[in-house]
């Protein structure tokens, strides 16, 4: 337990440090016009990149939420059916 603890406190520790390099990319250049006098970010490609990070490790931590809220709540209805039996 203390293993998959600490596993998973080192991918919420990785989401936020994610949150922080993005704020970082974003006002550490500024923005330019760009083709046909659209305004583009000069940190866009990583920016991109960082954001896709952040997205699968924020979809990895609500699939992992779901499936620990459903472990529980299976546990909760196995402990009850197992009290009405006797």
């Amino acid at each position: 337990m203390v293993q998959n603890a600490s596993t998973l406190m080192k991918i919420i520790q990785d989401t936020f440090g994610l949150v922080l390099k993005f704020h970082k990319q974003l006002i550490s250049a500024g923005w330019h016009n760009g083709a046909e006098g659209v305004k583009t970010h000069r940190n866009y490609a990583h920016m991109k990149h960082t954001y896709k990070a952040f997205h699968s490790h924020s979809v990895f931590l609500y699939k992992g939420r779901c499936e620990v809220k459903l472990r529980s709540f299976l546990d909760i209805m196995m402990y009850l059916f197992s009290k009405k039996i006797e």
